[in-house]
């Protein structure tokens, strides 16, 4: 891709080198160039559809580590929705993350949807660029329907075996009403309204006649 070709101008280290092929399994090469990859299986099995593959180099994720280490972020519990509208499978550990540009995912996540990498639709992005660290290997994406609370939504997984766990993007945490579609603007101050009791009707001023009777005044 251009994000390679430009370090290879420049003479800068190839982010390929010493990293093995998720699809030969051979090294110094990504699965999304490989000679012996067959493309034509991708996009088969749902997921987006499968047009002309964007040429953009990376994105940008934010807060994404390549380790092991959990961060000390708050998490969420996704369900997974199938076409019948019952859950299906679970997420757990999910950090939604206000600076990532679209929703990541490791192969724990694949694993706990019953994914493998030929079920990925082909990703839009051969490379993504963790921040403060080394690009990522994208090995494809795949379209799911998912519940937090009482929101929904339609989101769209980009997968990184180098990772583990789930990141939430910033537009999928806005769908499910986690942040505020302002966002990162501050929310507005809500004015307190005061709504007044309406009175009672006050009794009738009557006068009794010498019959007993009553009239009003």
């Amino acid at each position: 891709g251009p994000f390679l070709q430009m370090a290879h101008v420049n003479g800068a280290t190839c982010p390929a080198m010493g990293k093995n092929c998720h699809a030969c399994g051979k090294p110094d090469h990504f699965s999304p160039r490989c000679p012996t990859r067959d493309k034509g299986k991708f996009g088969a099995n749902g997921g987006m559809g499968v047009g002309s593959k964007s040429k953009m180099a990376h994105i940008t994720i934010g807060n994404v580590q390549d380790t092991h280490r959990r961060r000390c972020s708050p998490t969420i519990l996704l369900n997974v929705i199938r076409d019948d509208g019952s859950v299906g499978a679970q997420i757990s550990d999910v950090i939604p993350d206000p600076g990532a540009e679209v929703s990541v995912g490791g192969r724990d996540v694949m694993a706990a949807l019953g994914l493998v990498e030929k079920d990925l639709a082909a990703s839009s992005f051969d490379l993504v660029m963790a921040d403060r660290s080394s690009p990522l290997l994208s090995i494809g994406q795949r379209d799911i329907h998912i519940r937090y609370g009482d929101r929904s939504a339609h989101i769209t997984i980009v997968f990184c075996p180098e990772i583990r766990g789930m990141l939430l993007c910033r537009l999928d945490c806005v769908e499910l009403n986690i942040l505020h579609r302002q966002y990162p603007k501050p929310l507005s101050r809500v004015r307190s309204v005061t709504f007044s009791l309406p009175e009672e009707n006050p009794p009738s001023d009557t006068t009794s006649t010498s019959s007993g009777g009553t009239f009003l005044k």
